[in-house]
């Protein structure tokens, strides 16, 4: 017999970027649309309990460690935009302390952690490998999603980012440095989301199977539990049928 497996056993921290290049609009709607419909559609698809984690030149957490989907996709998603964190650059590196400080707070026995960034990757502030050295102990892996095209798209904000000498910014996704951090880092993957790739499916995919790994282990000791009285039952009736006591007359 299986227990019920807690829908809690597998903790999720959607770090966001809200930097001034996921305005583009070369994976449409716009990068920052694409990686928000992403994580509507994981966390439809999914069990466990959500966080998002905000980042532009600093990291905030916009949605605490909840259950609720309701919440996250009636209230959180839709009112998530620009402006929320302060400045236009994009500091992964603080997102990731952020997160990982969130995932040693929750962290409770046999859970799954993730950690799921969604980003272009342009940043130049990337997380230190040193940060990620204790990640077997919580059992965490890595998800850097990828948004945007490697030809890149110039930013429609006001009248346009510009250089020092005139000229317009052109914003490129940089999958070679999510896939450089990954090469030093244990657990970890490369998903695409652009005009032509869509990995959303297969990121689903991968995170719902790195959960079941816990439950598959919960639900093993949860049919240890059961049979192991079972088994002590059968063991005593097969002893007394082969060792019935002797009978003992009462003289009247």
């Amino acid at each position: 017999m299986k227990q019920q497996v807690n829908a809690d056993n597998h903790h999720m921290y959607f770090l966001l970027d809200l930097s001034n290049s996921m305005r583009a609009q070369d994976t449409p709607p716009g990068r920052l649309e694409r990686a928000k419909y992403s994580i509507s559609k994981i966390v439809q698809k999914s069990q466990g309990s959500y966080c998002i984690i905000l980042f532009s030149n600093e990291a905030i957490v916009y949605c605490p460690l909840t259950r609720d989907k309701e919440a996250i996709l009636d209230l959180y998603l839709p009112s998530l935009t620009f402006g929320i964190t302060s400045g236009g650059a994009s500091n992964i590196g603080s997102a990731y302390t952020l997160a990982i400080k969130k995932v040693v707070e929750n962290h409770k026995k046999d859970v799954k952690n993730s950690i799921i960034c969604f980003s272009d990757w342009e940043s130049n502030n990337l997380p230190a490998t040193s940060l990620f050295k204790d990640a077997d102990i919580y059992n965490l892996s890595f998800y850097h999603v990828v948004i945007g095209s490697s030809a890149g798209d110039h930013i429609p904000w006001k009248t346009g980012i510009l250089t020092k000498d005139g000229k317009a910014v052109l914003t490129k996704a940089m999958p070679e440095k999510a896939s450089a951090l990954c090469k030093r880092t244990n657990n970890c993957s490369v998903f695409r989301i652009s005009r032509e790739i869509d990995d959303t499916a297969a990121l689903i995919k991968s995170i719902n199977e790195s959960g079941a790994t816990i439950t598959s282990e919960q639900h093993v000791a949860a049919e240890n539990i059961y049979y192991l009285p079972l088994m002590v039952s059968i063991l005593c009736l097969v002893l007394d049928l082969l060792l019935p006591l002797p009978l003992i007359y009462i003289k009247p």
